[in-house]
């Protein structure tokens, strides 16, 4: 047997009284249970005679009453009986009460004095006399030194890991989770910003997901909307009754009791428990259809005219409404994507390059790490082992012990702070992990899915999440798209955060609602000195221009590079060529990367590769074949890659004595906007309609006579209007 001290215990709110207590109530969870039992945690300074207690299906309880004694004398039994009458009176069908005490009871005689283990079993005695003959036996049970240490021995299921966290205070400690957060900042570099960030709904998600308070506070303020919303309307109906000398058609309050209870009960869960949505959803839905049944008797009893409306009608239709209102909000709530998230083990983010996933992750775990609650984030790309948890387990300097253990110390760490701790890895889809990551992951997630207050998001980028389908079938996903679907004001608001002077026309661009895209535009009226958008940039050929500039920029001063030497100017030149010129605009990584290692050779450092760079700021997108072939490159914006095919075709093709010419039949520029295959480019033919005039004052369609109405540069013309400069109408 373990010789394990428990008053070393670790502290829990600054006290190990309450660390003992707190493990205590850890050790009751992981008892055995029969189906149907529940298990429920008193809180912290509302124990009414026990920490815990666990209800099993036929109503009987058993309780768990921890002590900080360091010894058993007449005061310490006299505070028993204080607690335990505590306990019978608020607790009426409590069959087996567990004392949990830091020691073993002494049974040393010496003369007349009553050992310890003597006074203990008088006072068990004591109690079972005073039990009424028509209640059943009382059980008390006592947890000593021995039969804590017995338990945290056990193998499997978390105890090894409560004995790690409980008794080692040098794992898992507030600094460290501080520590490692920093680590994996650091490593993500400027894809975390929290001076600027920007609170999107999607951040509620997680922190449901995380089992955090709003779960609780959410469920208790609709309980609370609710229980408000049927008295006022069950009293109105009541005076509306009298009023009209007819009984209201039903009870309003035994329709909803049932629905308050179970918002009341989700209100007080604890972060392990399976929340009853569905069946919220379902009470929620019978109350809304039962209570159409009143609209008919409002509306018959009362008078049937605005002359002759009583007080009494009026008011009970407008609780009516008011009451409805409180179902339509439970309905909405319990049914959104947040609520949902509270009773999955896992889940995935995915979404497009830029949108701010790594962002997000970074912002979640900040959030709850800032709380006092664990969370840890892991970047995928650094993953380079067989077993992800194996990899887990170095990353949180927890190598050295089982995996029951690291995972049983984490499960503890939450469990004691309240809440699910967060094991977040970044893009599981960058190199080199992908490979690993698509054949461990779902073993990764189905090993934590017996430590109940463990969740796990992976995100990935939206193009990769083929590779993962089988692995992640039964994950819940959420997408995660950017500053999209908030009418510009999460856009709006990062411009104020940045100091930047928000403008008005490049909000019509899509691009804006990246959030990465946005930032480097950012980024580089910063570097010119600028706190305003130029009105240049109100044409999108400029904002890409500008977008462009930013970029290579940032790369050229991360690396090193000498700006006349126009090094990345030449590598994004030549990989444009390329791109443009694949006819679908996207070439191999081989090709790719044989292109920027012929610029400029990075000799095997991944810092130095100057693709890798590109992908990373974001302006290039690694993405894998349909078939598996292999991996292909492409620029991430779409409109930019077509407003750089639309560039270069002008740069070379483009004849500026007579313009008509180069738009002749055969030509490339006539091939691009009127071949068969126009209609195909689309976004080439749009860009184009807006360079043309830029360039050189004339319109598309003016290019040549055989352009018809039904000539695609029509439409590409009338979309260039909302895209161009401002001084490039003819």
């Amino acid at each position: 047997m373990l010789d394990i001290d428990f008053f070393k215990v670790r502290p829990h709110g600054g006290d190990r009284r309450h660390g003992f207590e707190e493990l205590c109530c850890q050790l009751a969870a992981l008892e055995p249970a029969a189906p149907g039992a529940a298990f429920f945690r008193k809180g912290p300074g509302g124990d009414a005679g026990v920490e815990c207690y666990r209800r099993d299906a036929d109503g009987s309880e058993c309780g768990w009453q921890a002590k900080f004694f360091d010894k058993f004398g007449k005061v310490q039994a006299d505070q028993l009986d204080d607690s335990l009458e505590h306990a019978l009176k608020l607790h009426p069908h409590l069959a087996r009460y567990v004392v949990c005490l830091p020691i073993d009871l002494s049974d040393a005689r010496v003369g007349e004095q009553k050992t310890q283990l003597a006074r203990w079993q008088a006072w068990v005695e004591k109690w079972a006399a005073k039990r009424p003959d028509d209640l059943p036996p009382l059980k008390i049970e006592l947890w000593g030194a021995a039969q804590l240490a017995e338990r945290l021995m056990k193998e499997g299921g978390g105890h090894a890991g409560r004995r790690l966290y409980w008794f080692d205070e040098t794992v898992l400690t507030a600094a460290f989770f501080q520590q490692s957060l920093a680590n994996s900042l650091a490593d993500l570099g400027r894809r975390y910003s929290p001076e600027t960030a920007v609170s999107l709904p999607i951040r509620q998600d997680l922190l449901a997901f995380a089992r955090a308070p709003l779960v609780s506070e959410r469920s208790a303020r609709l309980a609370e909307s609710l229980d408000e919303a049927r008295h006022r309307l069950a009293g109105s109906l009541g005076a509306l009754a009298r009023e009209a000398a007819a009984p209201a058609p039903l009870d309003v309050m035994a329709l909803t009791d049932r629905l308050v209870a179970r918002l009341d009960g989700a209100a007080r869960s604890g972060p392990a428990d399976r929340l009853p949505w569905a069946e919220i959803l379902n009470d929620a839905g019978a109350a809304e259809r039962e209570s159409r049944q009143l609209f008919s008797f409002v509306q018959n009893n009362g008078g049937s005219g605005v002359a002759k409306d009583t007080d009494a009608r009026r008011y009970a239709r407008f609780t009516l409404l008011k009451f409805r209102d409180a179902l339509d909000s439970i309905r909405d709530a319990v049914g959104g994507r947040a609520m949902q998230l509270t009773n999955a083990p896992s889940a995935l983010l995915h979404g497009a390059a830029g949108s701010g996933k790594s962002h997000l992750l970074a912002d979640a775990a900040a959030y709850q790490i800032e709380r006092g609650r664990p969370a840890l984030l892991l970047l995928g790309n650094r993953f380079s082992q067989d077993d992800p948890w194996t990899w887990f387990q170095q990353r949180i300097g927890l190598a050295h012990v089982s995996r029951d253990a690291a995972l049983g110390a984490l499960d503890a760490a939450a469990e004691g702070a309240g809440c699910r701790a967060l094991v977040l890895v970044d893009a599981i889809n960058e190199r080199p992990g992908l490979e690993r990551w698509r054949d461990t992951v779902g073993g990764f997630i189905e090993a934590a899915r017996a430590y109940p207050h463990i969740g796990i998001v992976v995100s990935c980028r939206s193009t990769y999440l083929p590779s993962f389908e089988d692995a992640l079938v039964n994950v819940p996903r959420i997408e995660h798209v950017g500053f999209a679907g908030t009418d510009g004001r999460a856009a709006a608001a990062y411009l104020e955060t940045r100091g930047i002077v928000r403008p008005g026309a490049p909000y019509l661009s899509p691009e804006f609602n990246n959030p990465l895209f946005l930032r480097s535009c950012c980024d580089a009226l910063e570097r010119q000195g600028q706190r305003t958008v130029p009105l240049g940039l109100q044409g999108v050929t400029a904002v890409f221009d500008f977008y462009l500039e930013a970029v290579t920029s940032a790369i050229a001063s991360r690396l090193g590079l000498e700006p006349r030497a126009r090094i990345l100017e030449t590598a994004l030149q030549c990989l444009t060529a390329a791109i443009v010129g694949s006819g679908d605009n996207r070439i191999g990584y081989d090709e790719a990367r044989s292109i920027t290692e012929g610029v400029r050779p990075s000799n095997g450092k991944s810092d130095d590769d100057l693709l890798a760079r590109l992908e990373a700021e974001g302006l290039l997108t690694v993405e894998p074949s349909e078939d598996g072939s292999g991996d292909f490159v492409r620029f991430t914006f779409e409109r930019l890659a077509d407003h750089l095919a639309a560039k270069r075709l002008l740069d070379v093709h483009l004849s500026a004595d007579d313009p008509a010419a180069s738009f002749g039949p055969g030509t490339a520029l006539w091939e691009a906007s009127s071949g068969k295959d126009a209609y195909l480019r689309a976004g080439v033919l749009e860009a184009l309609a807006v360079q043309l005039p830029e360039r050189i004052g004339s319109e598309l369609p003016d290019m040549a006579e055989m352009f018809g109405p039904n000539f695609p540069a029509w439409q590409a013309f009338a979309s260039s209007l909302a895209w161009r400069r401002p001084n490039a109408f003819t």
